[in-house]
């Protein structure tokens, strides 16, 4: 009988060692696996992001550059919507509001430049460079829309950026 027990277990010690090889082995696999659907993830997300921002700030560019109509604003808003209503698995729905608001405050401060008799204020606009500080201090719309505008943006970027890091 005791002619047995050493085969006996040292097969038991082969058998406990290959099924905690395929265990480990199989964890592993199941974790790579996991982690590649991740990183995919993670890229699609980033790559949305991106081209959200891309949209949005061309819609501004534009915006800036020349007066957009009501009806093509609307039209480019709508397809912005669509674009983040389809990738709704990627952006987060307060992101989603943020977008639209930056939009909004930005269009704002468009009307609110156009409207305005400061020469100063449009030249800026459609050159799309800094508001001139004497035409802020002249023009208490164009300066709270402005100030609108780029709190907004400052905070899409922001989160844009937290995107792309990979930091979200």
């Amino acid at each position: 009988m005791s002619d047995y027990i050493i085969p006996i277990s040292v097969a038991l010690i082969a058998l406990i060692g290959t099924l905690v090889g395929i265990y480990y082995g199989h964890r592993k696999w199941r974790v790579d696996r996991d982690s590649a659907r991740s990183k995919q993830y993670l890229a699609d997300r980033q790559a949305t992001y991106k081209d959200v921002w891309d949209r949005v700030e061309q819609l501004n560019v534009d915006g800036r550059i020349t007066e957009i109509s009501s009806d093509v604003f609307s039209d480019r808003l709508t397809e912005l919507n669509a674009l983040m209503l389809k990738a709704a698995i990627y952006i987060e729905d307060a992101d989603r509001s943020l977008v639209n608001e930056y939009i909004s405050a930005a269009r704002s401060f468009h009307q609110a430049v156009r409207a305005s008799s400061s020469e100063d204020a449009h030249s800026a606009l459609g050159e799309t460079v800094a508001m001139p500080t004497e035409v802020l201090d002249r023009e208490m719309a164009i300066r709270e829309t402005r100030d609108d505008a780029l709190r907004h943006r400052e905070t899409l970027v922001e989160r844009v950026r937290t995107v792309l890091a990979g930091k979200d």
